[in-house]
């Protein structure tokens, strides 16, 4: 008889969690003492361990190259999933002049020209110096000599610059390695429960490097080219959790690329697959009380972050699909289960939206397509707001030609369009047949989307004059 795996899954974390502050600990700790590893065999290893966690085992690596190369990597803005608190904090330190940023450049075009993630990440998450940890990758051909010795000079040179923040860091680093073997049990029993819901088999070690975070109350981390990265701030343990699910979760990638293939609507490849991972941690797993991902998506909804925002649209969906994961783990269910009904469910995630904060980014001016009197109606609340409008009369076309990298606002009051159904899904990408399935569940409401030109459309609907007027001034408020 099935049991509801999924409550005791995240009770033994929570019980766990709790007899592990309370105990302190262990007396046999889960760690290996130092060894020679797959990632840099022979390498001089003094601070790194080897810890298992049920399925997966990781390599904890506290390693000042390593560090460097994360900081310079974060700090370059290289990628659109870079952790911006990195180059914030670089900024106020005032930590890059002229010759810093052509530096940050020559790391960014490396990057480039290696292929992303992969060979840079191999060649200096390194216990060795610099120096050798760039010939090192010139030995096992990882990178040309040239493109060695260019990343080599960047990361010298921002060594002595970041030195401070990493000395400062590395007693947190070393009580939160510490902190991994004495919730060791706990892991390791939850990522059992996701390997059998999974149907996967993680038999190597994987290379898990901790990361001084010099911002307080941050946190985040990474798996990728094959490494698991984790700043220690705020939510460590959480962020650790998250990546460990994406490495039990990797053999399903191929499944993962055929539902995203199979279903279209606009669903890639990261979107599940960070969606799945959400779902899981914070989504069921997390330290503490409470809903983690719902408070996440509460915050990005009334801070008027929009929704195609890729982490808020990654940790959307993760809620959406959490459901159906607790109940495949209550049930002894498995990951197909929840693959085959992740289409459906992203239509509908696809197809919410919510009205923006009031500091929600309107870009000026913006152009209003609605009937009278409600289009003059919302035509003076703007203004009211000090808000540019652009007027073309009752041209429409020029109308839209113009809102085009602005603001496009379209108002509906009961069934009539204002703007013709040949127009509408390329000016509003937002399907009718989406439409009229929110106008028949809730009788007003607000549909926001961005276009590929950059375009802000917001479709404000009432099914009714006095619903409309709460629509605006719900989105005004």
């Amino acid at each position: 008889m099935g049991h509801r795996r999924s409550l005791l899954f995240a009770l033994i974390w929570l019980v766990c969690m709790a007899c592990a502050r309370a105990e302190g600990p262990r007396s046999v700790s889960p760690i290996a003492m130092p060894a020679a590893t797959s990632l840099e065999a022979g390498a001089p290893l003094a601070d790194q361990r080897s810890v298992a966690l049920g399925p997966v085992t990781f390599q904890v690596t506290i390693a000042r190259t390593a560090q460097v190369f994360y900081l310079v990597d974060q700090i370059s803005m290289w990628e659109p999933h870079y952790h911006e608190q990195y180059a914030r904090w670089a900024d106020e330190k005032h930590l890059v002049g002229p010759r810093e940023r052509s530096l940050l450049e020559t790391h960014k075009h490396l990057r480039s020209t290696s292929g992303g993630w992969g060979p840079l990440d191999q060649a200096f998450a390194s216990t060795l110096s610099i120096r050798e940890a760039a010939s090192r990758a010139v030995t096992r051909g990882l990178l040309t000599q040239g493109d060695a010795e260019q990343e080599r000079a960047v990361l010298e040179a921002f060594e002595p610059l970041l030195s401070r923040c990493l000395d400062e860091g590395q007693a947190r680093l070393e009580g939160f390695r510490n902190l991994i073997g004495e919730r060791a049990l706990a892991l390791a029993r939850a990522f059992t429960d996701v390997q059998a819901f999974a149907d996967t088999y993680t038999p190597l070690a994987i290379p898990l490097f901790l990361v001084s975070d010099p911002v307080e109350h941050t946190g985040g981390g990474g798996y990728n080219g094959g490494i698991v990265w984790v700043e220690v701030g705020a939510g460590a343990l959480d962020v650790l959790t998250h990546e460990a699910i994406h490495v039990v979760l990797r053999d399903r990638g191929r499944d993962v690329a055929a539902t995203v293939g199979a279903c279209g609507a606009g669903l890639d490849w990261e979107t599940l697959n960070e969606g799945l991972d959400y779902a899981i941690s914070p989504g069921i797993l997390h330290e503490g009380g409470g809903d983690p991902l719902g408070r996440a998506v509460d915050a990005a909804r009334t801070r008027g972050r929009p929704a195609t925002d890729p982490v808020v649209r990654n940790q959307r969906f993760g809620l959406a699909l959490r459901p159906l994961v607790e109940s495949a783990l209550a049930h002894n269910g498995k990951l197909t289960e929840v693959l085959e009904r992740a289409c459906a469910v992203w239509r509908g995630v696809a197809a919410e939206a919510w009205p923006p904060a009031r500091d929600a980014p309107l870009a000026p001016p913006l152009y209003i397509v609605g009937d009278d009197p409600y289009r003059q109606w919302l035509v003076e609340r703007f203004a009211a707001l000090s808000i540019a409008i652009g007027s073309f009369g009752s041209d429409l076309d020029a109308l839209l030609a113009h809102a085009t990298g602005h603001t496009l606002v379209i108002a509906i009051v009961g069934d009539r369009l204002p703007l013709p159904e040949t127009y509408w899904p390329a000016q509003t990408v937002i399907s009718l047949n989406d439409l009229r399935r929110r106008e028949g569940e809730t009788p007003r409401g607000v549909f926001i989307r961005r276009r590929n030109d950059g375009t802000i459309v917001y479709v404000l609907y009432g099914r009714n004059p006095d619903a409309f007027r709460q629509t605006v001034d719900e989105f005004l408020r």
